[in-house]
């Protein structure tokens, strides 16, 4: 993060989207349905990740940017999760994540 807070959070929620997109298709599959009249009151997966975890590199005084890592973090780790359900063949990214994130930190 560069500190151009408008284009990260951006993505941040671009990619919060897409892993709710996976959340939504593995409840289809779950449910044997792509019709819903009503919902099934779902826990948003990111959302629990979001509240759960600690994330090292989210504890800094800026606020802002400490909500940008959280929600990339949330959604990648999110993403992940919800991919191998769909696709046991997949292999994790949120390693890669956290070695490029540890980048990041280096260079500030």
């Amino acid at each position: 993060m560069r500190k151009d807070y408008l284009i990260a959070s951006h993505l941040a929620h671009k990619l919060t989207q897409e892993s709710l997109v996976l959340q939504m298709i593995v409840r289809d599959n779950e449910k044997n349905t792509n019709f819903h009249r009503y919902g099934y009151e779902e826990v948003l997966d990111y959302l629990t990740v979001f509240n759960s975890e600690e994330i090292a590199f989210a504890r800094t005084p800026d606020k802002t940017y400490n909500y940008i890592a959280k929600l990339i973090y949330s959604a990648v780790k999110s993403y992940d999760m919800l991919f191998f359900e769909l696709n046991h063949f997949y292999k994790t990214r949120l390693e890669n994540y956290l070695q490029i994130w540890s980048c990041y930190q280096k260079t500030e």
